[in-house]
């Protein structure tokens, strides 16, 4: 027999023992499943109805089961949550969504982790673009030793004991191979696109979503420079949420920046007629009165 030969023999062999197996294997669960439900081998029909309650009820135990297992995701995402611990955060609520794909509440999470990322992950002057930690560590062992147990007065993002800069990322991050600014936008509107997505998809679920409609216009706004974007869903939430005041003086700064100044009027003077406060009174007052000096220079 050539070598060959014998080598496809061999092969079929494991093939047909692992297939055998397999099946074997198989057999052995089910049969145990039977054993464990107490169903036999049904024949007459009140054996086969008695068969099918007994395996509806592993059924509805296995999506019980399957449904605290999402909810303890969600609990798990707001606790990471709570403790502005976005990446975990999130992490928690988009394997949720694998337990409840129709849940806008989650959507709205998703987008909310998303969006504080996006902020964090964006370099901070003096801070390690890779773990955001201030660059404050000495450059050397000279450094070291000169700040050495005294108190140091010093500038983040430069060493304490030549004054030299300490560039873009920390040792540790340098030592995982982290890139600089340009990776650290492109993660940044990354997430925010993840945000959109997620924001949109919530009210795609639920149309009048206070929450996400308020976030979307948010992040359309003041994020993306968007604030076309943001208009209509504003617009449906105050539709939706009539003394939502923080939705009127956004869409107040929408309507300014779309060059809606006659709407941008109404929409103060109506926060104006729906808060107490004398003080956000003020402030809406101001901002009108910013709104129309600019439409006189217009010629409006």
């Amino acid at each position: 027999m050539k070598k060959s030969s014998f080598f496809a023999v061999i092969a079929v062999s494991v093939s047909l023992l692992s297939f055998l197996s397999c099946t074997k294997s198989n057999k052995t669960i089910i049969r145990m499943q039977h054993i464990e439900e107490g169903v036999g081998s049904p024949t007459t029909i009140e054996e086969y109805k008695d068969a099918i309650s007994k395996y509806e009820e592993r059924v509805a135990d296995i999506q019980i089961a399957q449904g605290q297992i999402g909810i303890w995701h969600k609990i798990v995402g707001t606790k990471y949550l709570d403790k502005k611990m976005y990446g975990e955060a999130l992490k928690s609520f988009q394997t949720a969504l694998e337990y409840y794909p129709d849940n806008q509440n989650l959507y709205y999470y998703v987008g909310l982790c998303s969006s504080y990322i996006a902020n964090t992950s964006f370099p901070i002057p003096g801070a390690c673009e890779g773990c955001g930690k201030d660059l404050d560590e000495p450059c050397s062992e000279a450094c070291k030793a000169k700040v050495n147990d005294k108190p140091r007065d010093m500038i983040p993002g430069y060493c304490p004991g030549c004054g030299r800069s300490l560039g873009k990322l920390c040792k540790d991050c340098l030592t995982k191979g982290y890139t600089s600014s340009e990776e650290a936008k492109k993660s940044r509107l990354a997430y925010l696109k993840v945000a959109e997505d997620a924001y949109s998809h919530a009210i795609k679920i639920e149309p009048k979503f206070a929450r996400a409609l308020y976030a979307l216009a948010v992040l359309y706004d003041f994020e993306l420079k968007q604030p076309e974007k943001a208009v209509p869903h504003l617009e449906t939430l105050l539709s939706v949420e009539k003394n939502h005041l923080d939705g009127m003086i956004l869409l107040g700064r929408c309507y300014y920046e779309t060059y809606e100044f006659d709407k941008a009027i109404e929409i103060y003077d109506r926060f104006i007629a729906s808060t107490k406060s004398a003080d956000k009174k003020k402030m809406a007052e101001e901002l009108k009165q910013q709104v129309i000096a600019v439409k006189t220079e217009f010629g409006e």
